[in-house]
């Protein structure tokens, strides 16, 4: 049997014995379902996430490119009169991630070449290539 006391020392009322009994209750089935869940190899702890790492990549000879692509967010960031080579990367992507990365020879007249490349975990995964302004290259898919 659970007494109850209140900090005057006078016993406590019917509703505050009944929610001790519950609170109490509860935490003998919470501490039930925890030792149930390890025993059969289940664990409830949080796990970190997995290392999904995604690189953009665009290299060549173009003087300059504007370069658009998803980021981590779902997010397309364009980034204009960019210098080659360039590099953009994160540590965790999901499944099913919209990946996209483009690149245009941006320069009127620069018969330059720009060559994108989409890697997950180190290897290629796309890539496409272009020649001379206004051309873009360009690859898309998802994780």
């Amino acid at each position: 049997m659970i007494v109850a006391r209140s900090c005057s020392g006078a016993s406590a009322s019917r509703m505050e014995i009944a929610y001790a009994q519950r609170v109490s209750a509860f935490t003998v089935l919470l501490a039930a379902a925890i030792t149930a869940c390890a025993a059969c190899g289940h664990s409830i702890a949080p796990t970190a996430p997995t290392a999904n790492p995604v690189t953009y990549s665009a290299t060549g000879t173009a003087k300059a490119v504007e370069i658009s692509y998803t980021l981590p967010i779902g997010v397309i960031r364009i980034a204009p009169h960019t210098t080659l080579p360039f590099t953009f990367s994160w540590a965790v992507a999901n499944v099913n991630d919209v990946l996209l990365l483009s690149a245009q020879v941006e320069t009127e007249g620069d018969p330059g070449t720009v060559h994108v490349s989409i890697l997950k975990n180190g290897v290629e995964f796309l890539s496409d290539s272009a020649a001379a302004f206004p051309n873009t290259a360009e690859v898309h898919g998802r994780y």
